[in-house]
């Protein structure tokens, strides 16, 4: 099988990033995830602060709709894509229970994240093949 980007769960890259920032940074990223990346001031006069964990929880919900566009396909890239992000959802679920910088509400709702992608795309697989299956009969 031809190796293509449909294969590969989008979601890994915000996963990815905070793997690399949490067995580098130590308690140091932990604790930088609450720390105000930029602010904005809002025509209510009140100020909007995104944190480096926000700024990793928008990113991720990014990636979450683009493996979701992905999930439509019935190919053999998009089975392959769906037995990866079941996978990277398992390390992901030990991650979190398991190493202590993973434990935040940041990494939960990734992992989040990879639930839904999971259900979703296998939901969606599954109606589609359906659809598939009864239109060719």
């Amino acid at each position: 099988m031809k190796f293509s980007l449909t294969a590969f769960p989008s979601l890994l890259v915000p996963v990815l990033f905070y793997v690399i920032g949490a067995l580098t940074g130590g308690a140091g990223f932990v604790s930088g995830l609450q720390a105000s990346l930029m602010s904005f001031e809002l025509p209510s006069a009140s100020i909007w602060s995104v944190s480096w964990g926000d700024m990793i929880i928008g990113i991720g919900l990014i990636f979450m709709f683009v493996d979701l566009l992905k999930a439509t396909g019935t190919g053999t890239a998009t089975l392959f894509n769906h037995a990866l992000s079941t996978l990277l959802l398992v390390v992901a679920i030990v991650l979190f229970l398991m190493v202590a910088p993973f434990g935040t509400s940041v990494f939960f709702l990734l992992l989040f994240m990879m639930l839904l992608d999971v259900v979703a795309g296998f939901t969606i697989t599954i109606i589609g093949a359906r659809r598939d299956f009864s239109s060719a009969g």
